[in-house]
C-alpha cells in the first residue's frame, strides 16, 4: 500500500518499483502474462527516466517471465536488452552471467 502512495507522489522515482513488485506478485501466482505487462511498464518507466540499473533488472525479469510463457523469441530479445543495459551500467559480470545462461 505504501509503495502505491509513494509512486503517485513521485512517479519518476518510484513508479517502476511499484510495477516490479506487482509483476513479481503476478509471477508468484503463476499469472505470467500479467507479470509481463507489469515488467514491461517498469522497463518503460526506467528507460524514460534513464534508470539504467533498473532498466537492466526490468529487462531480465521481463525475459524470465516471457520464458515462462513459452515465448522464447521475446525471452531472447529481452535478455539481450538486459545484457546491454547491465553493460552500459558497468555491471559486466552480471552481463556475462546472462550471456552464459
Amino acid at each position: 500500500f505504501m509503495i502505491k502512495i509513494i509512486s503517485k507522489n513521485n512517479p519518476a522515482a518510484f513508479q517502476h518499483l511499484r510495477f516490479l513488485v506487482l509483476g513479481k506478485l503476478c509471477e508468484l501466482k503463476k499469472k505470467y502474462i500479467l507479470a509481463v505487462g507489469f515488467y514491461n511498464k517498469a522497463y518503460e518507466c526506467c528507460k524514460d527516466s534513464k534508470l539504467t540499473e533498473y532498466e537492466a533488472f526490468s529487462c531480465e525479469l521481463l525475459a524470465n517471465a516471457y520464458k515462462k510463457t513459452g515465448d522464447f523469441h521475446k525471452y531472447s530479445l529481452n535478455t539481450n536488452k538486459a545484457i546491454k543495459a547491465y553493460s552500459d551500467w558497468g555491471a559486466f559480470g552480471k552481463a556475462a552471467s546472462l550471456t552464459t545462461n
